[in-house]
């Protein structure tokens, strides 16, 4: 639970902060998500994404210079007609609304044709040529220019559609696939004269949509979010399913020629990446994984020999078409972190998933991966006492020691399973490691070994800290819980913290002020030491309701901030997937009129914001 929301603080950070104030160490060249990626020759290439972020190469991808629009806009789609005319599509970063920019200069400026924030947002962009093209995005809405981007006209295709991309294979002839925003059911639409009127043809699946590329007049592709790729060779009167090899969304597809292609996707809650290929039209295709990659967004095939494919997390590949090789174009590491320490100003180490630990003797400028493990298990804190001696802990037993700045490291779990979540020494010698369950240990021998200390209580403990030698805190759980000990952990003690919330961090600026902070924008506070917590304000990003919910549950984004590719999920009180529905628009509906009565998790998850809540199931 710790890592969700370390991912909201992660994405409040993100959003409260300019670039002056923060640069990226990790990965690089960026790692916020990029959703399309476009090629005007084998060299020049664009890539972008959240934030405002725009990234040309001039070298094949070897390296890639930030651009800028003076906006953090959530950029979806990029398309360029020429050399250095290309156009820009999205969403605004202040809410949901449609922006289509354009450059004539290659990207070196950027002038705004549409900014509208009570409209939705714009997922994809197609040209045709220079002059005609079509935007695609929420609310149905097909948007058309047929003067280079200078004016554009609102096309119908109906209210209730979700639509995710858009592929014309002549000025008049075009598709739109996405899905229903009533029940999520996958459509694709069709127009014969122009985008005056569509018809929706029957793809013969319900899962979701989310791309479609056609290699000639009467032959296409389209991908879903269950990882299977539909075939037409009747311009979409017919179209038949075929195995990708992929239990995961397919996000886009391209091929070189009319038997080539690729499309790439992978797991949306995941650093899971995968590429599928095919060299007989699509009739079979082979599945890649790509390693310690993120979900790819966006591929694209300048030349038929050479591709490149972005995604999450700033993922960023080249592919060569020969032997399906890749070269990683973004470096460092793509795994989810959750904790960072640094001993010195200069020498730093980092923790997160797959059993990672990373180290810099720089000061950040550079990161080397010291250990990566076999699993996918998460190490879920970090703490050095100096230079070289460090204590790392977390699932599944997690707990190693080094004593040569991470050259080495022991296993000091004492065979110990316990998730562990957060590490604190006040000195060289004695430290203290909280985990789920109500589990505290303390080492009196710099780490070396553990002793159990007694709670009473069964709460997941995400967060620990002293304020002396003797004065500590822990934090945690579903109930608020606080507990505190004044004799060196001997004993623990609850305190009073006034909420029932979820809370994943506590931290004391004294002997007696302090901060708790958690889910649903939960800050508290302490000046007494605990004694009294007092409910600090935070924003509110989303409502959920009504709570009790009997039979249907809203959920409605008050900032939306995710690209469109947003899921809702609701998880039983032990953690278990109950309910998972893509979400497409500000508001969604879900039917819990089948869980039993009780206390569940809701948590949204986005590529650009993830956010959890809980409501309380009643007949």
């Amino acid at each position: 639970m710790k890592k969700y929301t370390l991912f909201v603080l992660a994405f409040i950070l993100m959003n409260t902060l300019t670039a002056q104030d923060w640069q990226w160490q990790n990965p690089m060249p960026q790692g916020n998500t990029l959703s399309s990626v476009s090629f005007t020759d084998d060299l020049t290439g664009y890539a972008v994404g959240n934030l405002g972020v725009i990234l040309k190469t001039l070298d094949g991808g070897a390296t890639w210079n930030r651009l800028s629009t003076g906006t953090n806009d959530y950029f979806l789609s990029v398309f360029f007609t020429g050399p250095d005319t290309g156009f820009l599509s999205g969403n605004e970063y202040a809410g949901f609304g449609e922006v289509i920019l354009k450059t004539m200069d290659g990207g070196q400026t950027w002038t705004t044709l549409i900014s509208d924030s009570a409209a939705g947002q714009l997922t994809s962009l197609f040209f045709v040529n220079a002059n005609i093209g079509y935007a695609s995005g929420s609310y149905g809405v097909i948007l058309k220019t047929i003067n280079g981007g200078s004016t554009w006209t609102t096309l119908t295709t109906g209210d209730n559609h979700y639509l995710q991309s858009v592929f014309f294979t002549t000025p008049e002839i075009g598709y739109a696939v996405g899905c229903e925003t009533v029940d999520y059911t996958g459509i694709i639409l069709k127009t014969i004269d122009g985008g005056l009127s569509w018809d929706t043809l029957s793809p013969g699946t319900t899962s979701f949509i989310s791309c479609v590329y056609f290699t000639g007049p009467n032959t296409g592709f389209v991908g879903t979010h269950e990882g299977i790729i539909l075939r037409t060779t009747d311009a979409g009167l017919t179209w038949t399913a075929t195995t990708s090899g992929l239990p995961n969304v397919i996000n886009s597809i391209c091929f070189t020629d009319a038997n080539t292609g690729f499309a790439v996707g992978g797991n949306l809650f995941g650093y899971v990446a995968n590429i599928v290929k095919t060299v007989d039209g699509g009739t079979t295709w082979t599945k890649y994984n790509i390693p310690g990659m993120n979900l790819l967004q966006s591929v694209c095939f300048p030349t038929s020999s050479t591709g490149y494919a972005v995604g999450s997390g700033g993922s960023m590949i080249k592919i060569n078409t020969a032997d399906t090789n890749w070269i990683r174009l973004s470096a460092g590491s793509n795994k989810n972190f959750y904790s960072v320490n640094f001993p010195t100003p200069e020498i730093g180490y980092a923790v997160g998933d797959g059993e990672i630990i990373v180290k810099t003797n720089d000061g950040g400028a550079s990161w080397t991966t010291i250990l990566s493990g076999t699993t996918e298990h998460t190490v879920e804190s970090i703490f050095f006492t100096s230079p070289d001696t460090g204590i790392a802990c977390g699932e599944a037993g997690f707990l190693l020691k080094t004593t040569n700045g991470g050259a080495t490291w022991t296993d000091v779990s004492g065979g110990r399973l316990s998730w562990f979540n957060s590490i604190y020494f006040t000195d060289e010698n004695t430290g203290y490691i909280v985990g789920n369950s109500g589990v505290i240990i303390k080492s009196a021998d710099a780490g070396t070994t553990w002793t159990d200390q007694s709670t009473g209580s069964m709460a997941d403990l995400q967060s620990v800290f002293f304020t002396d030698s003797l004065t500590g805190y822990a934090a945690g759980g579903v109930n608020g819980t606080i507990l505190k000990t004044y004799d060196g952990g001997a004993n623990w003690n609850g305190t009073w913290s006034g909420t029932d919330n979820f809370l994943s961090s506590i931290y004391f600026t004294g002997a007696n002020t302090g901060y708790a902070v958690g889910y649903y924008g939960t800050i508290l506070k302490t000046t007494d030491g605990g004694v009294g917590m007092s409910e600090q304000q935070s924003p509110k990003r989303f409502n959920i309701f009504p709570d009790p919910a009997s039979t249907f549950l809203t959920f409605e984004l008050l900032k939306p901030e995710n690209n469109g590719n947003g899921s809702v999920v609701i998880y039983s009180m032990t953690g278990q997937e109950l309910i998972k529905q893509p979400m497409h628009d500000p508001r969604s509906t879900i039917d819990v009129s089948a869980l039993p009565n009780g206390i569940y998790f809701v948590k949204y998850i986005s590529q650009g914001y993830t956010g959890t809540g809980k409501f309380i199931k009643k007949l």
